[in-house]
């Protein structure tokens, strides 16, 4: 099964790269009678694997793993001067989480009114941060990973996409720079398939069905564009109610078992706050997240990192970031994580690259669940990943 896999992964990567040009496709859908006559089409394909020591960071990779690949078309065309229609359908899998299953992952209606206000309806992209929204367009940035503090995978469709509407726009400060904001709720997405993060990371604690009731999603996003060239700043904002039902659920250790199980999840937001400075080829990132439920902390994140574009081929950076969870959270050391990462990226073509990262774990904080939960060493682990990519 696992060749057969990396089998159709690598023809299909083939077949992507001889059929497909390296630029944006122009479709003309005018014959057919459809309302937006010019699209543009986009699309991608990265390919990778993960080796560690000692224990799983994404599960399997302490054997090795080519589990580690993202792939998708994305589409967009106005309607009007003023309003355009975008999406993009997209399939992942990190360790078997996402499963190669295609999803909707962005499907809406963009309107910009004015360049202070516009409103985007169907299902958007969440700001967190300053890289959740362009998380899975690797050609934009130059590690295989992004801090896991900020951007976990083992939530990553929870916290990428919501259901509804949200308000946007740029405000001129005038000598103070620019403001941009963002402003939305809806329902938070969430696969329902055997290999969505929320149902994925369930059954490693033996929870054979999950249910949440429309859980609400509210999120504010402000980003500053100092006076100071190259340097902007930011505030994110999230919440979310949800009151999760697991059934036949049963912890890790097998201590307790309960038919059902209810668990409230009301009132949970994330407070992430960032800076970037770019000077001409060197970029510096600093971010920090807190996660509070009741006003209560739960957990906290944060890395700085640096990035350097040496020429037009080659670039190279380095983070450092730390997970803690709160004292009266903590139901295992392994909870923590400090992490070290030395990442490089060379561009083969303008349309085709490949990447490698390195790092050094202490901790399994910011490992998948199924890792986290089966660790010995005290989650200490060494991984090597690999990754390639090719877009249009």
């Amino acid at each position: 099964m696992i060749k057969m896999n990396l089998t159709i992964t690598f023809v299909t990567a083939f077949l992507m790269i001889v059929v497909f040009p390296c630029s944006a496709i122009e479709l003309d859908l005018s014959e057919i009678g459809f309302p937006v006559e010019k699209v543009d089409m986009h699309g991608f394909f990265s390919q990778g694997y993960a080796k560690s020591t000692k224990n799983d960071v994404i599960v399997g990779s302490e054997n090795g793993t080519w589990n580690l690949r993202e792939f998708g078309v994305n589409f967009a065309g106005y309607l009007t001067n003023d309003i355009m229609l975008a999406a993009q359908i997209m399939g992942y899998n990190i360790g078997g989480q996402g499963g190669d299953e295609i999803a909707l992952h962005y499907g809406l209606a963009d309107w910009q009114i004015e360049d202070f206000i516009g409103i985007r309806a169907g299902r958007y992209r969440v700001p967190t941060g300053l890289y959740n929204e362009t998380r899975d367009v690797d050609m934009l940035r130059t590690s295989v990973f992004l801090p896991q503090t900020i951007y976990p995978e083992y939530f990553r469709d929870y916290f990428s996409a919501c259901d509804g509407v949200t308000l946007y726009g740029n405000v001129n400060l005038n000598e103070l720079g620019y403001m941009y904001y963002q402003a939305g709720t809806g329902n938070v997405v969430a696969k329902e398939n055997s290999s969505g993060d929320v149902s994925y990371n369930a059954q490693y604690f033996r929870v054979t069905k999950m249910e949440a009731d429309n859980p609400k999603s509210y999120n504010l996003q402000l980003l500053w564009e100092t006076p100071l060239d190259g340097l902007r700043a930011g505030y994110t904002w999230r919440r979310i109610d949800a009151e999760l039902v697991l059934h036949n659920f049963y912890s890790s250790d097998n201590d307790i078992t309960f038919d059902t199980y209810n668990e409230s999840q009301d009132n949970r937001a994330n407070h992430v706050y960032s800076l970037e400075y770019v000077i001409d080829k060197l970029t510096l990132m600093y971010e920090f997240n807190l996660q509070r439920k009741d006003s209560i902390d739960q957990s906290r994140g944060w890395y700085i990192g640096t990035n350097y574009e040496f020429n037009e081929k080659f670039s190279a950076g380095f983070y450092y970031t730390e997970y803690d969870v709160m004292e009266g959270n903590k139901n295992r050391a392994e909870t923590d994580a400090h992490v070290y990462s030395f990442f490089g990226r060379y561009n083969l073509t303008d349309s085709w690259l490949i990447k490698a990262q390195l790092d050094f774990n202490d901790g399994n904080g910011t490992s998948q669940w199924p890792a986290k939960l089966n660790v010995d060493h005290g989650g200490d682990s060494i991984m090597i990943s690999f990754k390639t990519t090719w877009a249009f």
